[in-house]
């Protein structure tokens, strides 16, 4: 896949185009976990929060406005994890919580020795304030140069690089080098993108022809309730409060989205709604085709058509 840029990547993966957003997390992985590991000091906690970040802004792509901001909006929403997961948590002693991740085989002193290494470096990191201590992690866990940082953080380049330079004062020489060394070996590799896609399962977005592209927006929202969150000229996204987003394309041959069983037509789209009656009778009034309605054994279904031809079904379940 060709590389792209941030704004076309974002663009892409509200598309439902994976690959794109794994561009992304390759890209500003360490970004993120940096910031999650500022705030949490602990390397595999800030990695769960992470991954969880990403899966969030999967999921939530349509409300970033700003898709050439993807990765302060990305970071933001780790932030709020972090804040969240720390007012839940309960104390933790943390000295020897990651001899998992230590290769075998090891002796018990080895183990010691390097649950204690983590251990000054945690210590080391919190004599520094929050400020001083994310551009240190990003700098040198994130591995991005000063100007990127201030880009993400949205601060004065100057201002990175006094924070880089009193951070690096305030911890001893060899102090300082140990805290480099292990935030340049902690650096997330591209197996992190597998984990964070590996929980991208979910159904994003059913896609429907339709001949007239605005009309069919407004009939959308006017009549099933439905919300425009991207519009991009041949194509539109629309969203009700739960469930997969629905895409318009604009296309001119006539097709719908319909297939037929033992040569009765069925909706390729159905949803449920608490009052089937109701929307029967509002879709009447605005003479909506109406090809089914009654109560099937397992609850009301009502069959119906779009202006453009799309059969839908809407089910109000039995309670």
């Amino acid at each position: 896949m060709p590389v792209l840029n941030d704004v076309e990547c974002v663009q892409n993966a509200i598309r439902g185009d994976q690959d794109a957003f794994g561009q992304l997390i390759n890209k500003y992985s360490n970004a993120v976990c940096s910031v999650a590991y500022s705030l949490m000091n602990d390397f595999h906690i800030a990695e769960d929060i992470a991954q969880e970040a990403f899966v969030k802004a999967w999921y939530r792509l349509d409300r970033l406005r700003e898709p050439d901001k993807f990765c302060p909006w990305v970071m933001s929403i780790a932030r709020r994890l972090c804040i969240d997961r720390l007012r839940k948590a309960q104390p933790a002693v943390h000295p020897l919580s990651e001899w998992e991740v230590i290769p075998d085989p090891v002796t018990l002193e080895e183990q010691v020795e390097r649950a204690e290494h983590r251990a000054v470096i945690r210590h080391a990191l919190q004599t520094l304030d929050h400020k001083h201590r994310t551009a240190l992690v990003m700098y040198y866990f994130g591995g991005f140069p000063a100007k990127d940082i201030a880009r993400l953080l949205d601060t004065p380049l100057t201002t990175i690089e006094s924070r880089l330079r009193r951070a690096k004062d305030k911890l001893k020489k060899e102090l300082f080098l140990l805290v480099r060394e292990e935030l340049e070996a902690s650096r997330l590799d591209e197996s992190f993108e597998k984990k964070v896609r590996a929980q991208i399962k979910s159904l994003f977005h059913m896609q429907i022809p339709v001949e007239r592209l605005d009309e069919s927006i407004e009939w959308y929202k006017q009549h099933l309730g439905f919300q425009l969150r991207e519009h991009y000229g041949t194509c539109a996204f629309l969203s009700l409060s739960t469930g997969p987003m629905l895409m318009l394309w604009q296309t001119t041959d006539g097709s719908t989205a319909n297939f037929t069983v033992n040569g009765n037509m069925m909706p390729v789209l159905l949803y449920a709604t608490d009052d089937v009656h109701a929307l029967h009778d509002q879709l009447q009034a605005a003479g909506t085709p109406i090809a089914h309605y009654q109560d099937d054994g397992f609850g009301w279904v009502l069959k119906f058509f779009d202006p453009n031809g799309n059969m839908w079904g809407v089910i109000q379940e039995k309670k």
